[in-house]
């Protein structure tokens, strides 16, 4: 049988040689060791310059959520308008009727935010800060990418300075 243990060093170790090189070469730490590692420093540092690129490139969003669309032609104004439609006029969760008349088209066709979408027709007092909610999903966007992209590369044994580098410029590409 194998056994797993914590070394100590932040990492598990394992009585099998191939699982115990897998396990290094995949930089596998434990969750709470992980605070005493350099890895949070480097995650707190992706933060913190992921925050202040959000408040400095679209501030101006943030101060107004509700009052500002982020862009104002092209797809990007076509999901705004499928998205407040389908809250405020569609009756069923799957019909979108703003498009294709008489029949209307299928949610998933029209980009426009179905989940999201849903949500807001089941709790219509949300309902008035719908291009609030989505502005701020997709600022927070920004942040969970960055930390997914920090994630992955960390999965692969990049070091952290250049996770936290690489995670932030595919980012903000």
């Amino acid at each position: 049988p194998v056994e797993v243990h914590f070394d100590g060093h932040n990492r598990w170790v394992t009585n099998s040689s191939a699982s115990r090189s897998i396990a290094q070469m995949r930089g596998v730490q434990v969750p709470l060791a992980t605070l005493r590692s350099g890895h949070a420093l480097w995650w707190l540092l992706l933060t913190g310059v992921m925050v202040a690129f959000i408040v400095h490139f679209y501030g101006h969003a943030l101060t107004s959520l509700n009052g500002v669309l982020l862009t104002g032609s092209g797809d990007g104004l076509k999901n705004y308008f499928t998205y407040a439609w389908h809250i405020e006029r569609d009756t069923g969760l799957l019909h979108f009727g703003g498009s294709g008349y008489p029949f209307g088209d299928h949610v998933f066709f029209t980009d426009g935010h179905p989940l999201l979408s849903w949500t807001l027709q089941l709790v219509p007092v949300l309902s008035p800060f719908k291009i609030g909610i989505l502005n701020l999903f997709m600022l927070l966007g920004l942040l969970a990418c960055a930390w997914c992209l920090y994630g992955v590369m960390r999965w692969y044994a990049v070091v952290p300075w250049a996770a936290a580098l690489g995670a932030f410029g595919l980012t903000v590409l």
